[in-house]
């Protein structure tokens, strides 16, 4: 289920000859293991183990929301002035841990004034996208 914004987006499945962790990373992808263009990244929240006819036959369904979730764990309140959104991008991302700011676009337009108030990490870069007029 894909959500707009700052929801975090979730993925439900069922696999059969293996039975997953909670907690467990997801990474799906089509076609070969190495394909690095994902479909879906995040955190195994929920298995539910079951079986169809006999305990031979074992199914485990799972739940699992994308990593943009972790985002959401933290908030920040801070005021930048006249710094550029690639500077406040990478300030956001530094309170993140097991994220990184490598793929921040350089550049970015200098804002006069930008204040986050008790606002999660996603909630601040999505109004930081939002101001300098970018699609997120």
């Amino acid at each position: 289920t894909e959500t707009a914004g700052e929801t975090p987006n979730t993925c439900s499945f069922a696999v059969q000859g293996f039975q997953p962790t909670d907690g467990q990373d997801v990474v799906i992808t089509l076609g070969s293991k190495n394909n690095l263009d994902r479909l879906f990244a995040g955190t195994l929240l929920r298995d539910t183990h079951g079986y169809v006819g006999t305990p031979a036959n074992g199914t485990d369904t799972v739940s699992a929301v994308d990593y943009t979730w972790q985002l959401t764990r933290r908030t920040i309140s801070q005021r930048w002035t006249g710094v550029s959104g690639t500077v406040i991008a990478q300030a956001i991302l530094a309170n993140a841990p097991g994220f990184t700011s490598v793929y921040v676009a350089a550049g970015l337009a200098v804002l006069d004034e930008f204040t986050v108030t008790n606002q999660t990490l996603a909630a601040a870069l999505s109004a930081l996208a939002q101001r300098l007029g970018a699609n997120h």
